[in-house]
């Protein structure tokens, strides 16, 4: 029986001391905690690193450095810092933001807030002259807007490619899902990556103009949004599906009930296949049917991180993947599809503001609720595209405005060219390796390998030891320095050919040859027969029925939650074959795992001497990697111990992964033994 009111307050006033109480008033520490805390703190730990590296570098007393911040010091220091890193540096408005994020750090570590006004007006200046100084770009960024059409464009590309590659196909389902939540809600990448089970509800109401098929509607609620200016409400979407939805390519019902499936989120144990959950009806009496969630599942992240297991690739719901990584998928994917523009989640964002504001429907006070904007005018100031997309040659002349070509002008999909290069070649590679800086780091890199090597033996046994963080240090310097001088490169490319190829079809035109020399399209090799099968349902057209309709539906649903269990991880590149190779080892291939699913399938005991046992046992890789021989015994043990035994428990019973073995085992020690002796492999 729960306490009543006044116990509980007993019970609370027991629990504290006035004398607690009069130690935490003597020792408040007002800098620290009055100090507004950010969720995201990257910048601002940069930029205090670097003020550290500075006084370092001068020999200078780092608070008092900040609490004195004289003039010929602030322009020594910014100097410094565009000087170190000068390839990190692009923009003139980095040199303010960084000036802002310096004011916030002086603040937290001296508590002093003031700053002298003619200090403040000499900065101004101070930056502009850096800003010609090292040639900053002092223009704002095209603002690309992500229309439907072009998101389009982008899930095609996601599921026909074979260039967009996954260690676990459960990724490549979820980031569709996010394409399409971030253009119909517009919301902030944070936002969108903190969604969890409990945050959307699935209901089934009645079609108020048929009155017949019950409609899906899903609601989803934003907890997670940006809390600048203070905490904001959450906001709540309602998105019902679209009626004979012409391609199930944009529609997210679809997409987030593959992964409810492939999940078993569903509280009704009675809920097996796609096809009930579409026979449901609504009660007699009630308006509505909820599609409950297990209490397990509920804080289940929807954008789930995968994390290496001895057994494979496994899919974590306790954490979601990273900003940046989504950042990074969808700049990739944007280049594979052949887009000039960067893609982003703000270019969905701006699109969907760019659709608000264009609507009828959807009033300026609405538009700013979605959007979490404190103030309408930020639209106009960070959202609106500076392309004017109406057509003022027409309202000019009052002629008729072209307005579907004007929308085709200011989209994205207007830079598509699938010939633009984004990747080096061979060639490219070989000169960014010989840059001279990078050969100097790469040789230091390589003489204390050599010194741990001599000394331990390896790099890993030297664990602990100074000379291993030391190593360390030096190769990621090596990486971060390789990857910064692998973007300017590549950006250097993009630009030359953006220069250069439109010339070069001029003249090829213009001098009597206008057929293009047709490349031979590669046929698409598909790891699995799944991803075929899902490919045919998302892009099977609507049918008049209703009954095939939900048989559509459901198919689609099924295809992906079966797609949503298979792994491939990082592919090899395979040797130059020829069309015909190709198509017939595609088709016997696909004929293999048609014919004898992998549960199906009989494994002798006995292996070969350099195929791995774990490998063999995972039935969501494909048949090629299940069955791989490596070259080397030395690349076997490599591969064994990376991708399995450094995840297995020490003192733990192991059971053998080998499909026809049922063996356990007491530790790894036993299984490398009972591998060498029971499955002839040389682990």
């Amino acid at each position: 029986m729960p306490p009543t009111r006044k116990k509980q307050k007993a019970v609370n006033m027991a629990r504290v001391s006035a004398e607690t109480y009069r130690r935490m008033e003597k020792d408040f520490d007002e800098i620290a905690l009055t100090q507004k805390q950010y969720k995201n703190e990257s910048v601002h730990n940069w930029i205090s690193e670097m003020i550290t590296n500075y006084c370092v570098f001068m020999e200078k007393d780092r608070l008092q450095f900040l609490r004195e911040i004289p003039i010929s010091s602030l322009y020594n220091f910014f100097h410094w810092l565009l000087t170190v890193r000068r390839e990190s540096f692009r923009a003139a408005s980095s040199l303010q933001t960084y000036w802002n994020v310096f004011g916030l750090i002086r603040k937290k570590e001296t508590g002093l807030v003031f700053i002298n006004p003619t200090i403040k007006a000499q900065m101004t200046a101070i930056r502009q002259r850096l800003a010609t100084e090292f040639e900053l770009r002092t223009t704002k960024k095209p603002k690309p807007i992500m229309r439907a059409e072009d998101e389009f464009e982008l899930l095609k590309t996601l599921w026909l490619s074979e260039k967009i590659v996954f260690d676990h196909e459960r990724h490549r389902i979820a980031l569709a899902l996010i394409l399409q939540l971030a253009g119909i809600t517009g919301n902030r990448p944070g936002a969108l990556l903190a969604l969890r089970y409990k945050h959307v509800r699935v209901f089934l109401l009645p079609d108020v103009i048929s009155g017949k098929q019950p409609r899906v509607l899903m609601e989803v609620k934003f907890e997670e949004t940006k809390t600048y200016l203070g905490p904001k409400d959450a906001n709540t979407f309602g998105i019902p599906d679209v009626p004979s939805e012409p391609c199930l390519l944009l529609c997210p019902q679809t997409t987030f009930l593959a992964l409810a499936f492939r999940d078993q989120a569903f509280a009704a144990p009675a809920i097996e296949r796609p096809a009930q959950l579409f026979d449901l009806k609504i009660e007699e009496g009630t308006r509505q049917l909820e599609i409950p969630w297990k209490d397990s599942m509920l804080d289940f992240h929807l954008f789930a991180r995968s994390c290496p297991t001895a057994q494979g690739i496994k899919i974590s719901g306790e954490k979601s993947i990273s900003a940046g990584t989504l950042r990074k998928r969808m700049l990739e994917l944007g280049r594979v599809t052949g887009m000039a523009l960067p893609t982003g989640a703000y270019t969905f964002r701006r699109g969907n503001a760019e659709a608000l504001d264009c609507s009828s429907q959807i009033s300026e006070s609405q538009r700013t609720l979605i959007l979490q904007h404190s103030d309408p005018r930020i639209f106009t100031r960070n959202y609106e595209s500076t392309y004017i997309t109406a057509d003022t040659h027409a309202a000019y002349r009052g002629l008729e405005p072209q307005t579907a070509l004007m929308r085709a002008a200011s989209g994205m999909s207007r830079t598509i060219d699938t010939r633009r290069p984004h990747h080096l070649t061979p060639e490219q590679i070989v000169q960014l390796d010989c840059h001279p800086e990078l050969k100097l780091i790469a040789r230091r890199k390589r003489h204390l390998k050599a010194r741990i090597e001599r000394i331990h033996g390896s790099v890993r046994r030297a664990k602990g030891f100074p000379i291993r963080e030391e190593y360390r240090t030096v190769r990621n310097e090596y990486h971060n320095l390789r990857r910064r001088l692998h973007n300017i490169m590549r950006d250097e490319v993009m630009r030359k050919y953006e220069k250069e190829q439109p010339v070069v079809d001029i003249e090829r035109q213009l001098g009597g040859n206008n057929t293009r020399k047709k490349v031979q399209k590669p046929l698409q090799m598909y790891a699995f027969k799944e991803r075929l099968l899902a490919i045919d349902s998302l892009f099977t057209f609507a049918t008049t029925c209703s009954k095939e309709e939900r048989a559509r539906r459901g198919k689609a649903i099924s295809t992906l939650a079966s797609l949503a269990g298979r792994q491939e991880g990082r592919r090899a590149k395979a040797p130059k074959q020829s069309a015909v190779e190709v198509e017939a080892k595609e088709e016997s291939s696909l004929m293999n795992e048609t014919v004898l699913s992998p549960r199906e399938i009989q494994f002798p005991l006995n292996c070969q001497p350099t195929q791995c046992i774990f490998c063999l046992g995972q039935q969501n890789l494909p048949m090629t990697k299940r069955t791989k021989s490596f070259h080397k015994t030395g690349d076997l043990k490599k591969h064994f111990y990376r991708k399995h035994l450094k995840f297995l428990p020490k003192d733990r019973p192991i059971f053998c992964p080998h499909p026809s073995c049922n063996e356990t085992l007491e530790h790894i020690m036993h299984l490398q033994r009972h591998a060498h002796e029971v499955h002839k492999t040389q682990t």
